[in-house]
């Protein structure tokens, strides 16, 4: 589940999973929340609007820290989702930290990706097209019961058949997490929406394997040049000097020839 800052994310989660988990299914929520760039804290408190959630015998509320990784996600939210799986929840739910345009890593981690905008974001869903807008699955349409609600689902039909998407076009779901209307019809069309992707699914899935593979392998390369750089500092001395390039540099690190650039 994903969407801008504000558009009530993690109320809406909190009502959805009390749906399923009335209707037996066990189900766990990773919660992104963002790491302060100077402290490296972050307050987890995307929690608090699920309590009545978390407190059910069936259901699982943890807050994860972004740990600095942009994209929306946590550096280990791949792992968690497959501790998870293992230990027998059924819908596993990742809420990512408030995101804009480009921030697209949700597509490629989950099965089923639920985009949230609500009424008064302007041109913000003229923002989103290139991204967010292009990888959702599910669209929705959150505070129905505030002033433009019908105005925001026009403008996300739209931005949805000007995206050149294959057929079916996904609908948009009017729902609000306050007034409680919506939110049913909207669980069970997330569960069909998942049910229906078939092959995709499969191909979705091997994605995400090759990017976490990706992910693991630059990680594992910076951590060693760090500790390089730590060691001989020399190395930033001779750049900071206009000695060699940084392209040199970083092959250095990297055990081959530079070009120079």
């Amino acid at each position: 589940v994903t969407g801008a800052p504000g558009v009530g994310k993690s109320t809406l989660i909190g009502a959805l999973g009390d749906i399923w988990r009335r209707s037996g299914e066990k189900i766990a929520v990773l919660a992104i929340d963002p790491s302060s760039p100077f402290t490296g804290g972050a307050l987890l408190g995307d929690r608090i609007r699920m309590q009545s959630l978390g407190l059910a015998d069936n259901a699982l509320v943890r807050s994860v820290a972004s740990r600095g990784r942009s994209g929306g996600l946590s550096p280990r939210t791949s792992e968690a989702a497959d501790v998870l799986d293992a230990a027998g929840y059924k819908i596993i739910v990742i809420e990512t930290v408030g995101v804009g345009q480009g921030e697209i890593d949700i597509a490629f981690e989950a099965d089923t990706t639920v985009l949230i905008l609500a009424p008064g974001m302007g041109d913000g869903i003229q923002a989103l097209k290139a991204g967010l807008m292009e990888i959702a699955d599910v669209y929705v349409g959150a505070k129905s019961d505030a002033a433009g609600a019908e105005a925001l689902r026009d403008d996300l039909e739209q931005a949805i058949a000007l995206s050149q998407r294959r057929e079916p076009m996904p609908k948009v779901h009017l729902c609000s997490s306050a007034q409680g209307t919506g939110i049913e019809s909207l669980a069970q069309a997330i569960l069909d929406v998942n049910s229906a992707q078939g092959a995709g699914r499969e191909r979705r899935r091997r994605e995400s394997v090759r990017r976490r593979i990706i992910g693991l392998a630059r990680s594992s390369a910076e951590s060693d040049a760090a500790m390089k750089m730590h060691d001989d500092p020399a190395i930033i001395e001779s750049v900071f000097l206009r000695r060699t390039t940084p392209a040199q540099a970083a092959a250095a690190l990297a055990g081959r020839k530079g070009n120079g650039s």
